[in-house]
């Protein structure tokens, strides 16, 4: 309800894609840092990236100034619905 009540106040630099492959990634930071830098920026040819969207690009140009909050966010919203799936799914 926490981030809910954020969500009302401001824009949350929360982003599904990159959320999800910042989390999936590889536990090194920079790896994983990576893999959430180029599912928001795409990989410049074939891959758009959530960036591309109208929408975030004029709130959230960049991943870089708002990144520790979106992977804090990640960790707080999608890490265990993850989790639950894990022991759901085998």
């Amino acid at each position: 309800i926490h981030h809910y009540h954020l969500g009302q106040n401001r824009p949350l630099p929360w982003f599904a894609q990159t959320a999800y492959s910042w989390l999936t990634a590889d536990p090194d930071p920079d790896i994983a840092a990576k893999a959430a830098n180029k599912a928001f920026a795409g990989d410049g040819f074939h891959t758009r990236g959530e960036s591309d969207d109208d929408y975030i690009q004029r709130v959230y140009p960049e991943l870089e100034p708002v990144f520790t909050e979106m992977t804090s966010l990640t960790e707080h919203i999608l890490a265990p619905a993850c989790a639950c799936l894990q022991e759901v799914l085998p």
